[in-house]
């Protein structure tokens, strides 16, 4: 069962896992924009960093039809070195956070 249908494209579980580097990536989206690898690649890098920009300005981004982006505090917490067993502190950081819409529902809140 597809995953996601395009007039070009037909994803499923198998290729998508396949489809895991930005090469792939690219030239799908090429193939259903009918475009060039090249311009395809500054799609991807341009979505990148958009994203990432208003990430960084507003803390949350919403992709409709795909899901949600957030940006969430981890506290500091204590952790273990596996190779020499010493306790140790892992820094408190910023880590984003990405929450799939139902499938169905394409609608952004």
């Amino acid at each position: 069962m597809p995953l996601i249908k395009t007039p070009n494209i037909t994803l499923t579980k198998k290729k998508a896992k396949q489809m895991s580097n930005r090469t792939l990536l690219a030239s799908r989206l090429a193939t259903a924009l009918g475009s060039t690898k090249v311009d395809a690649d500054a799609i991807l890098v341009a979505t990148s960093n958009a994203i990432q920009a208003h990430l960084a300005e507003h803390g949350e981004a919403v992709i409709p039809g795909f899901g949600r982006l957030k940006v969430v505090d981890r506290p500091s917490r204590q952790g273990r070195n596996p190779k020499t067993g010493e306790s140790i502190t892992v820094p408190a950081k910023q880590v984003v956070k990405f929450k799939a819409f139902p499938k169905g529902d394409a609608k952004a809140e």
